[in-house]
């Protein structure tokens, strides 16, 4: 399985988040973390998506036309 992920400040990645990551089963990998202005990019290849945000102002009307 792989996960993209997508945060506000991707570079907030800490090392023990990646170093965990390479610790995990072969079968689960964290392809990568994008950011704003890279949604498109994430998700033009994915089966599923997930979204779980906090509701907020700027969250409150969040769609996605993918």
């Amino acid at each position: 399985m792989k996960i993209k992920a997508y945060k506000r400040r991707p570079e907030q990645v800490s090392q023990d988040q990646s170093k965990e990551e390479e610790d995990k089963e072969e079968e689960v990998k964290l392809e990568g973390v994008f950011g704003p202005g890279q949604l498109e990019e994430m998700v033009q290849d994915v089966d599923y998506l997930v979204v779980a945000a906090a509701l907020t102002p700027s969250t409150r009307h969040m769609s996605f036309d993918v």
